[in-house]
């Protein structure tokens, strides 16, 4: 047996009522973030083009797409939630392997739940299968397979969402390693050119990957079988020695059913690219601090580590949505002019202000091989800022907030699930999903559930 059967083995018979309580109410949490960042993606121009998309295809009445209450294929509705819920960019991720799991695991049990009917205990067991799925393959070959030009949200979220609907489903072993083993056979290569690229598209990457991972699944179920050695290969080279350097494969199995990897997630309070928030917060730190008025200020320089470089270092971005989400010049620029960082820093009027864009040109970020040196540990940044006076403003940040380590507090994820729902549901409403997500293990029809969601009362 390798290390992969026997994380296999784990999950497939992991237990609700065996699972540490503290994993449980995580689980719930990033349930509840990344069903307000749908609620908020959806009112997006990039979010009713998605959901139009899938409206157009056709498909089987499975499962719904969230707030625009129509239903499709579980696949497809799995595509469409996962790719809406990552528009705002202030969905969950896991630093340890570059990925965020919530894209693909979570869309996927939700429509498989909600199709066959399933209970929210089953939902939150699947979601923990899923995301360690998704966090021990990434940590296994992070950062070298994002270096070697993949990104783990689209190509590991297929192992994961085949994972999650193998639980959900109660799969024997031999037909979970199947599923699992299509799903590798069958994942998009996701190339980080599109998303060093800025390209509009990079947001579909998850979902896909939700909607392969059930497609997995169901040629399993059908019969179909999968090489079970998909990760180090038997006959040849497996996905973790073709999309990285020296994979780590004890990172499959290292603490397992002592420490779950869902407990490493973190949390944005910003809705922009993860690697920009250590210096968005300093920013406003030192706002606050030394009275800064955006004006006055002459230069802004961004020391910080290398993938922070290659991600959020577009000097000068379109007002296309994407583009600005993933600028550190930008997202600088709009914290300072505005004090805060939020939805309406990236709505399209404030993306196409010409006096954002003019500002942001004085932001300059550098590699700082220091820096560089201590990622994935840390995510550290130093801040300059040169004020009109010759005044310098420096500070620096190691673990940025949202980090398991620098958590945000219950009521703040609680606010940020209540601001991205305005627009869809009523105060009322988004404080009673929040209720009831935090108790959803007595869900107990998860169709009924998601109608619930659908409705204005």
């Amino acid at each position: 047996m390798n290390d992969f059967d026997s994380l296999i083995e784990f999950l497939m018979n992991l237990k609700f009522d065996k699972i540490p309580q503290e994993v449980v109410e995580k689980t719930k949490i990033c349930v509840l973030d990344f069903l307000a960042n749908i609620f908020g993606g959806s009112q997006l121009e990039e979010g009713r083009q998605i959901a139009d998309f899938v409206r157009e295809l056709g498909d089987r009445n499975e499962a719904t797409v969230l707030s625009f209450g129509y239903k499709t294929s579980c696949r497809q509705g799995a595509m469409a939630n996962g790719t809406i819920g990552a528009l705002l960019q202030a969905h969950d991720g896991f630093k340890y392997g570059g990925n965020h799991p919530c894209s693909s695991v979570i869309p996927a049990a939700l429509a498989i739940g909600e199709y066959f009917r399933l209970n929210g205990k089953e939902l939150l067991v699947s979601i923990i299968v899923g995301y360690e799925v998704a966090n021990r393959i990434s940590a296994a070959i992070h950062p070298s397979h994002s270096l070697k030009g993949f990104a783990p949200t689209g190509t590991v979220g297929t192992f994961a969402s085949a994972a999650t609907v193998s639980k959900l489903l109660n799969f024997n072993q031999d037909k979970f390693a199947n599923a699992i083993g299509i799903g590798g056979f069958l994942l998009p290569i996701s190339t980080y050119e599109t998303l060093l690229g800025k390209y509009s598209v990079t947001p579909i990457h998850g979902g896909f990957a939700s909607k392969v991972g059930i497609e997995a699944a169901m040629l399993a179920e059908a019969g179909y079988r999968g090489c079970k050695d998909i990760l180090q290969g038997s006959h040849s080279k497996g996905f973790c020695l073709i999309t990285s350097e020296n994979p780590r494969f004890e990172k499959l199995l290292d603490g397992m059913g002592e420490s779950y990897s869902l407990m490493d997630v973190y949390l944005k309070p910003f809705p922009a690219c993860r690697h920009t928030h250590g210096p968005v917060e300093l920013i406003l730190n030192l706002i606050e601090a030394e009275g800064i008025v955006w004006r006055d200020v002459e230069k802004v320089t961004v020391r910080t580590y290398k993938m922070a470089t290659q991600f959020a270092q577009y000097t000068s971005p379109s007002s296309e949505l994407y583009e600005c989400q993933m600028s550190l010049p930008y997202v600088i620029a709009v914290a300072l002019m505005d004090g805060h960082l939020g939805t309406d820093q990236f709505t399209k009027k404030r993306r196409e202000d010409p006096a954002v864009h003019q500002f942001s040109r004085k932001v300059e970020v550098i590699e700082d091989s220091e820096l560089t040196s201590a990622y994935p540990a840390i995510t550290p940044s130093v801040v300059e800022i040169v004020i009109r006076n010759g005044k310098k403003v420096e500070g620096r940040i190691d673990v940025p907030k949202g980090d398991p380590g620098k958590p945000l507090s219950t009521e703040e994820l609680f606010e940020k699930a209540r601001n991205y729902c305005k627009r869809v549901l009523t105060k009322e409403k988004s404080n009673l999903l929040i209720s009831r997500v935090i108790n959803m293990e007595e869900v107990q029809d998860l169709s009924d559930f998601i109608s619930w969601m659908q409705t204005d009362s």
